[in-house]
């Protein structure tokens, strides 16, 4: 085997590894949130269900606090915008000490 063939698969290696350390905790979250109340405490063989996401929807505001959260998300990021824009704008046309 080359060396850059070498070098290859073991840059892949790595960038699986960190993939699989960047996306573990959320599969341990989503496992986790499927398990009954009871499968928490360290049960052998968890039961898994979907009834946490019906007490969720059902008997919280969890549909009132997400839409919440998208509203004042969306108008962070367009207000980021217009200001970005901006300050683009600013460094492309007027001239600043040191902007050649």
């Amino acid at each position: 085997m080359s060396r850059k063939r070498t070098v290859v698969i073991l840059f892949y290696i790595a960038l699986l590894f960190f993939t699989l350390m960047a996306i573990g905790p959320f599969f341990l979250i989503l496992r986790t949130s499927l398990q009954e109340t009871m499968s928490l405490t360290g049960s052998r063989n968890p039961h898994y269900t979907l009834i946490n996401y019906l007490k969720l929807f059902t008997q919280t505001r969890f549909p009132h606090w997400l839409i919440n959260s998208i509203i004042f998300a969306t108008g962070v990021t367009v207000i980021k915008i217009v200001l970005d824009t901006c300050a683009g704008y600013a460094f492309a046309r007027f001239v600043f000490p040191g902007s050649k």
